[in-house]
């Protein structure tokens, strides 16, 4: 605990803890906040929001809400595979597949638990299947700059989500320059050779990944 006080007492001296707002009622990009340590109020402007679509604020968005709460509550309690699954979500899912011309759309609740989930059942087909077992190693190649839900999966893609000690063939992550595509080609040549295993002595299959981010919104 030491470390931790001096660590804290170091982050405040350099000046580096962040501004403390407590916000209380917003007007479009409009906020108003209070100044935790000194309750001062004022309305400024923000350019820190993800409500890209400015749907946040949409009296339709808000009545749609107060709607689904009122018919199934603020939570569905338990995961979907153990409870069950909200119609809403599968009417959405269903929405976004006929306007994105996709086979299926699968929701989640942020981008973190999306990566995660990718890596676990591309990387690792995490669920066992009897009579099945997964033997291709799994080569990932990802921008230096991706967005950081991508950069904790894959930093984490060496072993099931949960399972520090799994059976699951290896896993190896790479970075390439930011948006070299000729770097990017020159460790892909050097890391994913045909035939052979970077992993081990004996030959293997190799699953290839391109990891990458694109400026939202997507």
């Amino acid at each position: 605990m030491q470390v931790i006080k001096e660590y804290v007492q170091r982050w405040y001296e350099s000046g580096l803890d962040p501004d403390e707002y407590i916000c209380h009622r917003k007007q479009g990009n409009l906020v108003e906040i209070e100044e935790a340590d000194t309750g001062r109020r004022r309305m400024v402007l923000t350019f820190c929001t993800n409500d890209v679509l400015g749907l946040v604020q949409s009296p339709a968005v808000k009545q749609a809400a107060i709607d689904a709460i009122l018919q199934f509550g603020t939570s569905n309690s338990s995961t979907s595979v153990l409870s069950g699954r909200i119609d809403l979500h599968r009417q959405l899912e269903d929405e976004v597949s006929a306007f994105k011309h996709l086979g299926y759309t699968q929701l989640f609740l942020n981008a973190w638990m999306a990566m995660q989930a990718l890596m676990d059942a591309f990387c690792h087909q995490a669920i066992p299947v009897p009579g099945f077992q997964n033997t291709r190693e799994t080569l990932i190649m990802t921008d230096v700059l991706n967005h950081g839900c991508i950069v904790s999966a894959i930093a984490n893609a060496g072993t099931r989500s949960g399972k520090l000690f799994g059976h699951s063939p290896a896993v190896r992550v790479r970075a390439y320059r930011h948006c070299d595509m000729e770097d990017f080609a020159r460790k892909l040549k050097r890391y994913a050779k045909p035939g052979r295993s970077h992993f081990g002595s004996s030959p293997t299959r190799c699953s290839r990944w391109m990891a990458t981010s694109r400026p939202y919104p997507t």
